[in-house]
């Protein structure tokens, strides 16, 4: 079971259902989207492990996802870091749809 202290701003959640409060983090400010450089979401679905992870670049911003049934990652890039920044919360809200549990979301883990 995950605990719920994480390094950062992060958080884990111990048991998630669907899209709840924990959810994909949809309340966190601009200021604070803004300050990190790398936000990434972990998720579950029965077995299945997945992640989107959003980078973010002075001349661009890149979101990446891996879906472990295709056993490809898929990138998007744009030149707007706030389109970036919406097409990973229409991500994570997208998979949260299909039945994706979110276990993390906030700065990379280390350790």
């Amino acid at each position: 079971m995950l605990s719920n202290s994480a390094h950062g701003r992060g958080r884990l959640a111990p048991q998630v259902q669907g899209c709840n409060g924990f959810g994909y983090n949809e309340n966190m400010s601009e200021m604070e989207l803004s300050e990190l450089s790398i936000r990434t979401a972990i998720m579950v679905k029965g077995e299945l492990l997945g992640v989107i992870g959003l980078a973010v670049a002075p001349e661009f911003a890149q979101v990446a996802r891996f879906d472990p049934r295709t056993g490809e990652p898929h990138t998007s890039r744009w030149d707007d870091h706030r389109k970036a920044r919406r097409g990973f919360i229409n991500m994570l809200r997208s998979s949260c749809e299909n039945g994706w549990d979110v276990i993390y979301d906030g700065p990379p883990l280390a350790g």
